[in-house]
């Protein structure tokens, strides 16, 4: 059933993601603090070279990181996937599919440029024998293309962003859980704040636990409850000469005679 593997996709993939940053950080800390202490240790002794023992194992557990990193994207398109199809709405995951085919294609831009960059930077360095005013030129090429960069990566981050947020802010509206909603609006958040990513990833591991298997609500099909407004019935008329009570039908006073457009009709509701 296509709810039930976007349900388990979806949870598994928020889990790596909500597990393996814990993982980098703790191995970071422990990096940093053999760190320090051989550097204490070649301070007391000169001569002698330390090595942290973490920093060999370090490449590998980035291996296995970027692995895991990469099944749970593939997990959470997945996910996504059967969840458009069951509830019939193509934007749970063409919009984290954009963003996938976005980020591609940001990445190869950069390889490119930097690529291209260096080249070009140290080719003009060469071949003009590092003048002063080459120097000054080569400089301010530097900072203009950090500044482009910084420029193209922020609209990258928005952008990106942005379409994890319509991804699910759009699942939140079908299956009714507003915990979706609040982690598009940290997935959109996170992309300068990367505490608020994590975060979302919890919030979005609730949703997808949440899930119901039933068919999702159609706004169209809703049974709507109509309150019937209590019908007006004339039941007595009197005559306004006498008071006599007269039949409802009645045209004239059955006791003084008075046409019933002198009549005065008191009414009931039912």
């Amino acid at each position: 059933m296509s709810l039930e593997t976007g349900k388990k996709y979806g949870y598994i993939a928020s889990v790596i993601n909500i597990i393996l940053p814990i993982i980098s950080y703790i191995m970071l800390a422990f990096l940093f603090v053999q760190l320090f202490q051989s550097i204490g240790l070649m301070l007391d002794n000169p001569g002698a070279t330390t090595v942290p023992p973490t920093l060999g194992a370090l490449a590998p557990i980035s291996t296995v990181t970027g692995i895991l990193s990469f099944v749970a994207l593939i997990l959470v398109l997945i996910a996504h996937r059967e969840l458009s199809k069951f509830y019939n709405e193509p934007a749970i995951f063409k919009k984290l599919f954009h963003s996938i085919l976005l980020a591609i294609a940001y990445a190869f831009a950069v390889i490119v440029a930097v690529v291209v960059f260096v080249i070009a930077i140290v080719g003009t360095t060469v071949t003009t024998n590092f003048v002063p005013e080459v120097g000054t030129a080569v400089f301010t090429t530097v900072i203009v293309g950090l500044l482009v960069f910084i420029v193209m990566t922020v609209i990258f981050a928005i952008t990106y962003g942005l379409l994890w947020y319509r991804a699910f802010n759009k699942l939140s509206e079908k299956s009714g859980i507003n915990n979706f909603k609040t982690a598009g609006l940290l997935f959109l958040l996170g992309s300068f704040i990367p505490l608020l990513s994590w975060i979302a990833w919890i919030l979005a591991a609730q949703g997808y636990k949440q899930l119901k298997p039933q068919q999702p609500l159609n706004n169209n099909n809703d049974t709507q409850t109509y309150t019937q407004q209590p019908s007006q019935t004339f039941a007595n008329i009197y005559c306004s000469q006498c008071g006599t009570e007269n039949p409802t039908n009645s045209i004239y006073c059955k006791n003084c005679g008075q046409t019933i457009t002198q009549l005065t009709q008191t009414n009931t509701t039912t």
